[in-house]
């Protein structure tokens, strides 16, 4: 393999499926926090609890599907305090070297109004920030997802809620 050359190798090394590690200034802990907006309208909320039921949101589920990324990342992850505002779970995560930093996970207004013509949308994002000085790492947002319903059960949220995940994790550093 003498001939191949560099750029070669990269791309061989790319179709591998190997990584690079992240950038040194990538926190490799995170204070997970969650900012989420309720469904609109009576008819919105009614169905999201018939989603989900009485045991988890919407965005505790998508934070759920992410903690479990980024454990299998290798990042640590503990949950900030409910209520902080981005400043106030940055001071939580200094504290005692809670964390390098927050992972905001934002769950937007879902709108489930047109759930009779077999769809739903809701906006969401993800920021990271550095706790060393506040300043965002890496940040994804998506303006609006469209959930196709087969039918209105829990499994359809759960695996809509496990997508939006994943495609917000693709370009985590």
């Amino acid at each position: 393999m003498r001939w191949m050359s560099a750029g070669m190798a990269g791309l061989v090394f790319l179709a591998c499926g190997c990584a690079s590690p992240p950038p040194a200034d990538v926190p490799r802990s995170v204070a997970l926090v969650l900012r989420e907006e309720a469904a609109s309208g009576e008819a919105g909320r009614t169905i999201l609890r018939r989603l989900v039921g009485d045991r988890r949101s919407p965005g505790e589920l998508m934070a759920a599907e992410i903690r479990e990324e980024l454990r299998r990342r290798g990042i640590a992850v503990q949950d900030a305090p409910l209520g902080l505002d981005r400043s106030g779970a940055i001071d939580w995560a200094r504290e005692g070297g809670r964390a390098g930093g927050i992972l905001e996970v934002e769950v937007g207004r879902w709108d489930l109004e047109s759930v009779g013509n077999g769809t739903a949308t809701v906006e969401h994002g993800l920021t990271l920030v550095r706790a060393s000085d506040g300043t965002v790492a890496w940040e994804f947002r998506r303006e609006r997802a469209v959930m196709t319903l087969r039918t209105v059960e829990q499994r359809d949220l759960a695996a809509f809620v496990q997508r939006m995940a994943i495609e917000a994790m693709r370009g985590y550093p």
